[in-house]
């Protein structure tokens, strides 16, 4: 019995200890890891989301040679620490690769990934959500990336709130521009078909008329903006554009809601005559 008193006692000592501490215990293994671990350094960061570089061990590029430079890209949910690793650049002799990233609503990273060789170029777009641990979008599902050698992917991309994406292609047979229009889109649409000049793809958030008997006031909306090529006469000094904007996420009308005008001049131009039209949605 004086044993098992022991115990209680050794029991009630350490409630009474995690109580005045402010809870049990915290093991190390419950501890939220470091980012930071291994080495890496910070690229970009945003409240909960950072985003890294780590080094890692030098590859063979089979053809003899080693690369002199090997980075993993990663995003972290800082409040537990877990990394989503998303590209790994690479720099060999013959040709490398460099990812850009952007943090979208301190949750998502939007990343875009070129090669750069003897042979081209090609790139590549993603989402990513950094909570969830898990890549959404890819560009590569719509748009090619190789063709003729290196040449071809993504040419331009746009990462609109909510974890959507839209970009257009460069190379012949892709969709001229794809639009997923959230996080949740499990299919992208395509705005503009194939082998259509697609220029200056913007997003921008316009505010919604203010309703002073509203009690709360509305978020403002996205809307893309781009220019198209609609005549290019060969002995035409200036294009001729048209300029469209859509709604991010009010399908399907790409003209809904929006001002379409066509000009002839420079693609920026054409892009900023295209108008939301207040209130529409």
């Amino acid at each position: 019995m004086r044993r098992l008193g022991g115990v209680r006692a050794a029991l009630c000592s350490v409630s009474l200890a995690a109580v005045a501490s402010g809870g049990w215990p915290t093991t190390p293994a419950q501890a939220a890891r470091s980012c930071l671990r291994g080495g890496a350094t910070t690229i970009a960061a945003d409240r909960d989301v950072l985003v890294v570089r780590a080094p890692r061990r030098p590859i063979g590029d089979g053809l003899g040679g080693r690369s002199v430079r090997r980075d993993a890209i990663m995003a972290c949910w800082r409040p537990t620490g877990k990394r989503i690793t998303m590209h790994v650049d690479v720099d060999f002799d013959w040709g490398r690769t460099d990812t850009a990233v952007r943090i979208v609503d301190q949750r998502f990273v939007g990343t875009v990934v070129m090669f750069t060789g003897v042979t081209g170029w090609r790139t590549t777009a993603r989402v990513y959500d950094v909570y969830r641990g898990k890549k959404l979008h890819d560009s590569r599902r719509l748009c090619i990336t190789r063709i003729d050698g290196d040449i071809g992917g993504v040419d331009d991309v746009v990462f609109p709130s909510g974890g959507g994406m839209a970009f257009t292609c460069n190379t012949p047979g892709s969709a001229g521009l794809v639009l997923y229009r959230s996080a949740a889109s499990v299919n992208a649409e395509v705005l503009e078909p194939a082998n259509t000049a697609v220029w200056s793809l913007a997003v921008a958030y316009v505010d919604p008329p203010i309703d002073p008997n509203a009690y709360n006031t509305p978020a403002s909306e996205a809307y893309l903006f781009w220019s198209v090529v609609v005549a290019a006469p060969p002995d035409a000094d200036r294009l001729v554009l048209q300029a469209k904007c859509a709604s991010v996420l009010h399908p399907p009308e790409i003209s809904s809601g929006c001002r379409t005008v066509t000009a002839a001049g420079a693609a920026g131009d054409a892009r900023r005559a295209a108008e939301p039209i207040a209130g529409s949605g």
